[in-house]
């Protein structure tokens, strides 16, 4: 059963499989936040990463939610050192987008794109890196 933004614990580290169905639970008040606290119980529960890292998107993602999801742990991977799932390099959106709805063209969207781990250009989903450290 997926934790709801009511029901949140925080026991165990949100796995692949539970982040997919938080990203599309609608008691959330916006879509991408799940990503975030993704990031955080990644710091929280080191020990628990070889778990999450084995988890694949159920069968059936929404692509941009596989998409959001391989992004953010590509770039958590790459910057602890570890190997990088297979299913992760297999996804991508094309034309780009901005988590949080952040529009790529704008001003803001700019700064973001600059401010993004390298990771973001090869997904095409961009986030500023200070997300990581959440």
């Amino acid at each position: 059963m997926a934790r709801t933004a009511a029901t949140w614990r925080y026991a165990d580290a949100l796995t692949v499989s539970a982040l997919a169905a938080e990203m599309l639970d609608p008691s959330w008040r916006h879509a991408d936040r799940p990503l975030v606290q993704f990031v955080m119980d990644w710091r929280r529960f080191p020990d628990q990463r070889r778990r999450v890292l084995a988890e694949e998107p159920p069968a059936g993602t929404d692509h941009v939610v596989a998409a959001k999801m391989a992004t953010v742990l590509h770039a958590l991977c790459e910057r602890d050192g570890l190997t990088v799932p297979g299913w992760v390099r297999r996804h991508r959106l094309d034309p780009g987008i901005g988590l949080f709805g952040v529009p790529l063209d704008s001003p803001f969207g700019a700064t973001i794109r600059r401010r993004a781990p390298r990771v973001c250009a090869e997904h095409g989903v961009w986030f500023g890196a200070d997300m990581l450290d959440a």
